[in-house]
This record gives structure tokens, sequence and C-alpha cells, in this order.
């Protein structure tokens, strides 16, 4: 059924994985111990989860094989227990809660508590709950001595209960004991049960000395936990800190530790920590792709936290500014002012009588004047990064459910600019166009007969592709825009757009632009396409591969582009596109013409042209 490790060629990527991707299309329910087997041999933890996850269809037919491996030696335990995990059964689950209290290799008690999450801490535990897991990990031999080289026990700060009272040596210990579980970016389930009971202002000593305790290290990759629990435990309060320690370590060039930095600003939490670590991701998305990578990952977890998608963190991580029905309202001196963001996306000020200022009034208090600066200069951050990440949303045809788009575009001071900034569409559950409308300065919403438009609750929302239309509606809405005057984030209804050839549908990559000069040379590429959203990355030799990734439906488009260099090149070196091919994004399988979005196969030949008009 598999081949052993010497046997497979390294450079087979994901060979188990392609594996096991077959076999689902078949009936393995008399094949299922040589899969037991296969997790049993196979002790990456990849490996073991193909297996177990190949064999949650026929748990029932496994699941006494796994109670018996759960009394055999620790690899046994590891496997029976992730063969378990996929029980519904609620005697299973009651023998997996009972057997966590006294499993002493935390492998196996991971993969349970990972099981048993939705049951054991669906609600935050209560102090003398936190203090029975404790109690039971000390009977573990869990918390018997300090194993913490860079830290010295006696000298730690102390770390308050949100009761006032200090946590004691046992307590501190589970702590450190629970954090390191985890080995990426994130918090362990039980820790995080702590943390959560911690008044985190007054621990902000203690999560500082974590920090410094990491910088002691040099670095070491094994105390990135330490950086993960300053945060979850200083919160707001260490965030500046801890961007400070980011960016002089970039400008010390230890770009190794300052990706490890990345993850520590995100686990703060903060809509304020989480914009941070958003801008770190896309400024070294090609730059620096270490830190990229991290503050990507990081963004994966935060959402992971809050069980919600990248882009709805992307959405929710967006300040309202204290603003309320789009205003911030102030006083000055005798009068009453409200502050708004005009399409410049500069504050503006109205006082009582709605009369227009341009610049703050001389009257403001000194605090309100700082608090007035610091919305400016909030602004300016976010605004940075939306127009490519709208773009991009166009691009993958990102979906809004109306509630979240009232709530984060339509209800937000700076995104409502964007809203009329752009046109929009209605679309029903199969993503067919029902309504296409814009937003006019009334913040009222109107289709291309100027009809106002009621958006109702169970469809959905998207950023309107021209693609989306027919030559009718379309021809309409170029005459519309045309008369509106109306100035747009980025082109919509005029947008170039090319539809997959039919002679190229059954095949994975297009011809269209095959032997086509860019003009402007080799070193104009990369600069072009990292501006337009794509990935550039070094191949063999120090040639530059360019990829645009549609996460949301796992394609990645190649465009081979020969010419541009890793390193300067200098002069006007000739650089000509050949075939663009797409596959998917996690395993670079194939994907045909065919069954890639038109709207993303469109947007990668217009930015493709885009560069040969450039």
């Amino acid at each position: 059924m598999y081949k052993e490790n010497s046997i497979v060629d390294k450079s087979y990527y994901g060979f188990f994985s392609r594996i096991f991707k077959i076999l689902e299309e078949y009936d393995l329910t008399n094949h299922t111990e040589e899969i037991v087997t296969f997790g049993l041999n196979k002790t990456q933890k990849k490996n073991r989860i193909l297996a177990s996850n190949a064999l949650e269809k026929y748990i029932d037919t496994v699941t006494v094989r796994g109670q018996e491996l759960l009394k055999g030696k620790v690899n046994d335990r590891i496997f029976g227990a992730m063969i378990l995990q996929h029980s519904t059964d609620p005697a299973i689950r009651e023998q997996l809660m009972t057997l966590i209290d006294t499993e002493r290799n935390d492998d196996t008690r991971d993969i349970m508590l990972e099981a048993l999450r939705d049951i054991k801490f669906s609600n935050p535990m209560s102090r003398s709950e936190l203090n029975d897991l404790i109690v039971k990990a000390e009977a573990r031999k869990k918390l018997d001595k300090w194993g913490e080289k860079w830290i010295e026990e006696e000298s730690l700060p102390k770390l308050y209960w949100n009761d006032g009272s200090t946590l004691d040596e046992k307590e501190i210990r589970f702590l450190f004991y629970r954090s390191k579980r985890v080995k990426g970016i994130g918090s362990d389930i039980e820790a995080k049960q702590l943390i959560e009971l911690l008044d985190h202002k007054k621990s902000e000593k203690f999560a500082l000395a974590l920090i410094k305790a990491f910088q002691d290290s040099n670095a070491d990759s094994k105390l990135k936990f330490y950086l993960v629990m300053a945060g979850l435990i200083g919160k707001d309060a260490v965030l500046t800190k801890l961007h400070t320690v980011f960016k002089q370590m970039l400008t010390n060039k230890r770009y190794r530790m300052a990706a490890m930095m990345v993850g520590s600003i995100a686990m703060v939490g903060s809509d304020k920590a989480l914009r941070i670590v958003d801008m770190i991701a896309r400024k070294f998305a090609n730059k620096r792709r270490q830190i990229g990578e991290a503050a990507k990952e990081a963004l994966n977890a935060a959402a992971s936290e809050l069980d919600i998608t990248m882009d709805q963190l992307a959405d929710r991580i967006i300040p309202n500014l204290g603003f309320e029905d789009h205003y911030y309202s102030f006083e000055a001196g005798e009068d009453s002012y409200r502050a708004f963001i005009n399409k410049e996306f500069k504050l503006n000020y109205f006082n009582e009588d709605n009369k227009l200022r341009k610049s703050m009034p001389k009257e403001v208090s000194r605090e309100t004047k700082a608090d007035l600066k610091a919305i400016e200069k909030e602004i300016k951050e976010v605004v940075k990064t939306q127009k490519g990440r709208l773009e991009n949303y166009l691009t993958t045809e990102r979906t809004w459910a109306v509630s979240e788009w009232m709530d984060y575009y339509m209800s937000n001071p700076i995104m409502l600019i964007y809203v009329q900034r752009l046109l929009w569409g209605v679309y029903d559950d199969k993503h067919t166009l029902m309504t296409a409308f814009y937003c006019d300065d009334d913040i009222e919403l109107y289709d291309v007969e100027d009809e106002e438009v009621d958006i109702e609750e169970g469809t959905y929302i998207k950023i309107l592709h021209p693609l989306h239309m027919d030559d009718k509606l379309l021809t309409k809405w170029k005459d519309k825009v045309y008369d509106m005057d109306k100035e747009f984030e980025f082109e919509i209804i005029n947008r170039t757009v090319t539809h997959v050839p039919e002679d190229e549908s059954d095949q994975n990559f297009t011809n269209l632009l095959n032997r086509q000069e860019i003009p402007k040379g080799a070193d104009y590429v990369a600069g072009f396409l990292v501006r337009k959203g794509w990935i550039k990355s070094a191949g063999d030799g120090g040639s530059l591969w360019f990829n645009k990734i549609n996460e949301k439906g796992n394609i990645n488009a190649s465009a081979n582009i020969e010419g541009p260099m890793a390193y300067y090149q200098g002069g006007n070196v000739q650089a000509i596109i050949y075939r663009i091919s797409f596959t998917n994004y996690k395993d670079r399988e194939k994907i045909k013409l065919k069954d890639v979005p038109n709207v993303f196969f469109s947007e990668v030949i217009a930015d493709l042209k885009a560069l040969i008009n450039a």
C-alpha cells in the first residue's frame, strides 16, 4: 500500500498526500488494518494525520482497534488517540476524558485534548476548575522542576490573577509547561484558560521579562513561546515594546529574530496589533519573505483563535476610530463639532450650523487635538493597504453576507469611502448577479436606472466585475459611469477582460501571450508585477518566477517570463513571456483552464497585458 521512505524520491512532492487522495475514491472497509499499520509505522505527524483522517469514514469499524492501541506503548497510544478523536460516541469521549487526567505522554494527551476541545473547553474555566488541572499536572510529574535556561525562576516578576492575588510557583510552572506545547504561533488550549484569568495590566513586567529572556537567548527558535506568552499576557501594554524590538531587529539585519517577533505582536490580539501584522505581511510579501510568511502565519493563527476566516479578520481589524454614524463628535470652546472623513481620506469638520471646515478648530483642547491627530495618523496607516486588498477581492470574487458587509463597510467611516468609490453587486446563493449598484454621497444605494436598491438578508455582496454582467447591462453601466463622472478607486467597468480560448480549455496552460516581448525590459518586470499583487521567487541560476495566488480557490497562476534575474541586471535586458500555467496552490496539481474561475483567469491575463503595454 505504501512505499518505504528510502524508496520514495524526495523530489516527489506530497507522495503520501496524493496516495490518500486517490484512496478517497475507494471503499477501504476491508483495508482499515493496513491503514492502521501505516499510521503506526509512519510516525511523522503529517502522515499520521492522513491515516487517521482516512479512517474517519470507518470509525465504527476501527473503534475497538483504537481502544486496543490506547493500552499499548507511547507510539500506539498516540495513534490510537488520533483514531478515536473522530468518534462521536459519548462512551468513547468519556473514556478519553478520563485518560486525559492520567496520560503522561504529552503528545498523546494533546491529541485527546484537541478531540475534546468543544466539550471540555466550551466555557471559560473557573479558578477552581483550573486549580484541578494544575493538581493533576503535578500528579503526572509535570511540575516537579524548573526547566527554563534563560530565566531564573526566583527572579521572575510577579504574575497577577484578576482578583489582585499573585500566582504561586506551581501555577507559573504550569503556565510554562503548557505554553511550550505549542510548536508554532498560537495559544495552548490549557494555558489559555489560565491567561484569561490574569490581570493583564498588572502583569506587564512579567511579559516584558519574557521578551528580554528571548532577546538574551539570541532568538533561540525553541523559545518562540516566550514571545507568544508575552503577547497574550501583556496585551496592549507591551505592544509598543514588541513593535520597537521588531524594528530594531530589522535595523540590525537580524531578520530571523524579526520574523519570530511578528507572532508575539499578533498574540496581543487587539485590532491595533493585528493591523501592524497585516501591514508587515503586505510590506514583506516579496521583500524579506521570511518575515512576510511569519506575518501571514501569525494572522492565520489569530483568525483561528477567533474562529473566523483571514478575509473576515482583515475586515474586523479596520478601526471604527470612535465614530458614531460616520461622525466623531467633540467640543471646541463654546461650540460643538462633528469630524468626518472626506473622499480624500482627510478629516473635515461641521459646526453646529453645518458649516464645513477643512481645518481643526483653533479652540479645541489639547487632549482633543491629540485625539484628532491620532485619528488622522491611523487613517493614513489603514488606507495604505486597502486599495490592494479590495482589488484582490475583485480578482478572487470575495463574497460578503449582507450583515457582514453592512457592519464592516457601510458602518465604518473609512470603508464607507471605498464603498462610494466602487461598484457593487447583489448575488443569489448560486453567485448569479441580481442587481448592480453604487452608493451616493447621501449613503443611498442605487441601480443603473437610479432606482433605490434594498438589499435583503440571504443574498450576498461582491465587488462588481464586468464578467458578471451581460453585454446589455455592461453597456448601460458604461454609459452611466460616463455620465456620473464618478471617481473610482480602481477601474471596474472598463477593465480588460479575456475569456479562456476554447481550444485551450482542457489544458492547464495558455499560449495567449506566448513569445510576446515586454518592451521595458527584464528589470521592469518584478517591480510591476509585485505592485499588481504577484509573488516573486528565485529559481535556478538566479532566475525569477512570478505567481499570482487565489487563496480562496486554492489556485496558483505561474507566468514563465524569460529575462528577469534575482540580481540587478542593469541596462535593458530583453524579457519575453511564454506559457502561463495554472495549478492547485497546495499540491501543485494541474488545473484545467475550464475549471479556473473566469474572473481570475481574466485578471491574470490583464496584469500581463498591462505589463506588455506599460
